[in-house]
């Protein structure tokens, strides 16, 4: 049996690395989202501009 804090630190050093790999895909995610996103909202805010301006 090893020893109960070994088995602990192992654990939290594992939940730790995933946690950061959690948050790197998440903030990666949510870039890609807000990339789309902008890419859906400025042709509509450039038509809206266009209509205001004529």
């Amino acid at each position: 049996m090893a020893h109960p804090q070994v088995v602990v630190s192992k654990a939290i050093k594992s939940l730790v690395a995933h946690s950061m790999l959690v948050e790197l895909y998440l903030s990666l995610a949510a870039q890609t989202i807000w990339q789309g996103y902008g890419m859906l909202v400025d042709p509509i805010k450039m038509i809206q501009t266009n209509r205001i301006m004529k």
